[in-house]
């Protein structure tokens, strides 16, 4: 176990300028088929749930703490170094130790372990430091036996510097991918005028047009590097950062979600094929809300699925799905639905919804989904006052602990205007 300074290992700017770069490439990496074939709309969704960076948040209701014995290097209590510095006679030597006590305090967090390492644009001299892995901050203590509960008022202090920190670090976050949105957006309406340009230009031509094989008219030093022709955007490089001097941000993915405004969709796009659902294409691959939880809480909202079920609703409830299900790639069903055939989306948070893995990927879909839409999407549902990394502050939401499952279940009824007098 490691303890080092944090936030010193580069600089989070010049990384989210990387990660910036790459992504933008991606939106010219697409083959021109497959580009063509997208909803543009998509392809920038597509692309901010690779590239977005999530904010760290500290889950400070799961810290816990643990003490065991180690022998202690004597510079590291306070009074006992004073006397080695000044040469006090019968002091111990600077390399003597002690038997004592090791205390750590586990600090859990979600978010990019990476930010950890990188210095914001607002920093200052003072850092903290800690022991670093993929799910921890590990504030370590080395103590008399007799001083272990001492060490809260310094674990107290170390939190208090590494939030701020986090505050200053979520900032940069925070406006990279708001820009990172405007960015993608601004890259595919780019890329789409250029091939009607191209497309125009050739008609004008009046030849007959041949479809190029992209590997003839590449350049030769970027042959290998434009191998791909499946379609899907080129990512290069580790899939995880391992170390921010070296390599650019991880290629994913999540955090907080800017609403751009955009036009609203209409009915005939959904039967072009080229819009986001709404609640009047009915087609029978769509729903008029799905609902994302922990399956710890699954009693209450199979509740409100059943009742919304039986008011005629089309819901995304897992258990309503188990056939249509089985045997497919849930990754990829997953986000299909809570990004792209859902009118609303209701999350049901808590502190279990929060840590795990299936919640999350639906979460994140459905934020990636609320930043191309320019009307409301997420529903917020609180079982408890857990933080949900990405959802802004600002969003309203309803409080289940003075809500049962049927008034829930009306006031969806009332969002979707299917409500009973």
């Amino acid at each position: 176990m490691r303890v080092q300074a944090l936030f010193m290992d580069g600089d989070l700017a010049a990384t989210l300028r990387a990660q910036r770069d790459r992504a933008l490439r991606a939106v010219d990496e697409i083959t021109e088929s497959a580009f063509r074939s997208e909803d543009p709309n998509g392809v920038v969704a597509r692309l901010y749930e690779q590239f977005w960076m999530e904010p760290v948040a500290l889950t400070e209701g799961a810290i816990s703490v643990e003490a065991h014995d180690a022998d202690v290097d004597l510079r590291r209590l306070r009074d006992i170094a004073r006397d080695v510095d000044r040469g006090v006679r019968g002091a111990p030597s600077a390399s003597s130790t002690l038997r004592g006590t090791r205390v750590i305090y586990n600090v859990p967090y979600t978010g990019e372990q990476v930010l950890f390492q990188l210095r914001p644009s607002t920093w200052t001299l003072v850092v903290p430091r800690a022991a670093l892995n993929s799910s921890e901050l590990r504030f370590v203590y080395e103590v008399r036996s007799s001083e272990v509960a001492a060490t809260k008022r310094s674990f107290e202090r170390d939190l208090s510097l590494t939030k701020r920190w986090l505050g200053w670090v979520n900032d940069d976050v925070v406006r990279f991918n708001e820009e990172l949105a405007a960015a993608l957006e601004r890259a595919v309406v780019e890329r789409n005028a250029r091939l009607e340009e191209v497309s125009e230009g050739l008609a004008a031509l009046g030849l007959p047009v041949r479809t190029a094989d992209p590997a003839s008219t590449a350049d030769p030093a970027s042959t290998e590097d434009s191998a791909q022709t499946d379609g899907s955007a080129r990512t290069s490089g580790p899939s995880r950062m391992e170390s921010p001097a070296r390599t650019a941000c991880p290629a994913r993915k999540a955090g907080p979600f800017a609403r751009r405004p955009t036009r609203r969709r209409t009915d005939s796009d959904d039967q072009l094929g080229t819009g986001i659902p709404t609640a009047t294409s009915r087609r029978a691959d769509l729903y008029d809300v799905a609902l994302s939880f922990a399956g710890e809480d699954r009693c209450y909202v199979e509740k409100v699925a059943a009742s919304l079920k039986e008011a005629g609703v089309r819901v995304f409830y897992d258990k309503f799905e188990s056939a249509d299900l089985w045997g497919k790639d849930l990754v990829a069903h997953l986000q299909d639905v809570y990004q792209n055939r859902a009118q609303y989306c209701v999350l049901f948070i808590s502190k279990h919804y929060v840590d795990k893995p299936w919640p999350r990927h639906e979460r994140r879909s459905a934020q990636a989904r609320a930043l191309i839409a320019g009307e409301e999407y997420l529903l917020p549902a609180r079982f408890d006052d857990t933080v949900l990394p990405g959802l802004p502050p600002t969003i309203g939401f309803v409080d289940l602990r003075d809500m049962d499952s049927a008034d829930l279940a009306k006031l969806i009824l009332e969002k979707l205007g299917m409500a009973t007098a």
